[in-house]
């Protein structure tokens, strides 16, 4: 490990990936990468924090079931929007 940090190998598809999608996002490659470390990186505490909602909601009752919300979601976008889910 060098003083500034860790070097990594990626692949030229890679990189080509990362570097569109740096270029579209108006970041430096390097901000972009570390970015999407940093969430990757978080990705474990925030899964848990939307498990926890997501069973303490199914324990009270409350929400949508996704089979009644994916017609609606499905339709967004079209001439035919189907209905919103109550």
């Amino acid at each position: 490990m060098a003083d500034d940090g860790v070097t990594i190998r990626i692949d030229e598809a890679l990189q080509a990936r990362l570097e569109a999608a740096a270029e579209a996002s108006g970041e430096t490659f390097q901000q972009y990468v570390r970015r999407a470390l940093e969430v990757f990186a978080d990705a474990p505490a925030d899964l848990d924090e939307l498990s926890r909602i997501c069973d303490e909601t199914v324990a009270k009752g409350d929400g949508i079931p996704f089979e009644e919300l994916r017609p609606w979601l499905q339709s967004w976008g079209s001439r035919d929007k189907a209905p919103r889910p109550r």
